[in-house]
């Protein structure tokens, strides 16, 4: 759900990555995206509102490539900053 999930309905994208631990082949990473709400998601229209997404990404890492990738996005925390809950 990161800044390429959310280019269609959403502008003015800013991803930070606030943690980062790794171990092993294994990164981890906490990152918030923060973003204005500008074409419709989800059958609601735009609301012109700034919004804040936060996650987590796993990254499993061989020869320095990224060559794994899991993540988790906070789809329920926008959804109530949408007012859709």
């Amino acid at each position: 759900m990161r800044a390429v999930a959310l280019r269609g309905p959403f502008s003015e994208i800013r991803a930070t990555s606030d943690e980062l631990v790794a171990e092993g082949d294994l990164v981890c990473e906490r990152w918030t995206c923060r973003v204005r709400h500008t074409g419709e998601f989800m059958g609601l229209r735009a609301s012109g509102e700034r919004l804040e997404v936060l996650g987590f990404a796993m990254y499993r890492l061989r020869d320095g490539k990224i060559v794994e990738l899991r993540e988790v996005a906070d789809r329920l925390g926008l959804m109530r900053q949408l007012g859709a809950l």
